[in-house]
């Protein structure tokens, strides 16, 4: 089991889903942007939240206008929903918690109650962001302030065939 609180986002395969699960990641996420490489339909991210147990589910609702979001929403029922910061005012009103994507945070922008995913390093280790919870964000050791950690899920060479010798590397390191 793992040690830390792990977000694993943009998840379309069913390999990656059941290896995420099985480590016991707090938080398994769905693109839903038709324009991003690892988009899943809501149907076909239906199916494998359906094969997998244990992740709350995120919805990655970025890139989708309100009528659609919503309806997303509706179908899958997250746990969470994933936007960017420009969008949270537009969002408020959806009573779920929202991870918020962030180059920097700024004052106006910032709310006790959401995540908010920075880009890049937190730590210097080999995690692509890390997620902070308000203000902490500026705080000098960001290390002892983590709330989670944000990595992504990747793509199969074939139907069920994955390599996740890297990525199993990693969240080994986490493990407890």
């Amino acid at each position: 089991m793992l040690s830390k609180t792990v977000y694993a986002a943009a998840v379309n395969n069913l390999t990656d889903a059941r290896n995420f699960s099985a480590y016991g990641v707090q938080y398994l996420g769905f693109c839903f942007n038709p324009n991003d490489p690892a988009y899943i339909s809501p149907e076909k991210a239906l199916e494998i939240r359906d094969w997998v147990s244990g992740p709350d589910i995120v919805a990655d609702l970025r890139g989708q206008d309100m009528d659609n979001a919503e309806n997303i929403i509706s179908f899958m029922a997250p746990y969470a929903i994933e936007i960017d910061a420009n969008m949270l005012e537009a969002y408020a009103h959806i009573p779920v918690p929202k991870f918020i994507h962030a180059e920097k945070i700024d004052d106006q922008h910032v709310f006790n109650d959401v995540l908010y995913i920075i880009s890049g390093s937190c730590t210097g280790d080999a995690h692509p962001a890390c997620m902070l919870k308000g203000k902490q964000h500026a705080l000098p050791q960001i290390q002892n302030h983590i709330e989670a950690y944000y990595i992504t899920g990747g793509t199969e060479s074939e139907a069920g065939i994955r390599d996740l010798d890297e990525l199993n590397d990693w969240l080994d390191r986490l493990s407890g």
